[in-house]
């Protein structure tokens, strides 16, 4: 019984806490507003949200298919607060552009495939993906594609890929 009675003073404390700081926010609720506004902290924020959403876009090599084989072209990709080869998955993943159409080039990668993570160690990527990377039409030629893709300009890097806690 002692416990139970614990138990209930800690959960008491804890929802007046929470009753407490709700009604605390709701009464300085325009003061803050009105601080966050008066020193430029909103402006600020909005400019920053504006920046993650338009980015600042560049072109990347990636790998994908034509005709003759695998073959590099170039993809846009927003830049943001990553590397190169977090870019480039994600340029890929996007893949093909209507001008890589035109061109011939196709992605032999799942269209709903997303990227997970990415980590390189001793020369090993480690890149997890989505499950929908298993609904990969070719999942041969879709390996080759992301190996090639993490090799541009690593030759050496070799490529582990996860799905669902399991190496592909």
């Amino acid at each position: 019984m002692g416990k139970e009675r614990n138990t209930r003073n800690i959960l008491s404390y804890l929802a007046a806490y929470a009753v407490f700081f709700l009604t605390l926010l709701v009464v300085l609720r325009p003061e803050i507003k009105s601080n966050l506004t008066g020193h430029g902290y909103m402006e600020a924020l909005e400019e920053y949200k504006n920046i993650l959403l338009e980015g600042e876009r560049t072109n990347l090599e990636i790998a994908l298919y034509s005709i003759e084989g695998i073959t590099r072209a170039e993809a846009e990709s927003k830049t943001g607060f990553t590397d190169i080869d977090h870019l480039r998955i994600e340029a890929l993943l996007s893949a093909p552009t209507d001008e890589n159409l035109k061109e011939g080039l196709i992605t032999y990668i799942d269209r709903g495939t997303r990227l997970v993570g990415l980590s390189i160690e001793d020369d090993i990527a480690y890149i997890a993906l989505s499950d929908d990377f298993l609904s990969s039409p070719d999942i041969g030629k879709a390996k080759t594609q992301i190996e090639e893709t993490l090799r541009i300009g690593r030759p050496e890097l070799r490529v582990a890929i996860i799905v669902d806690d399991k190496i592909i």
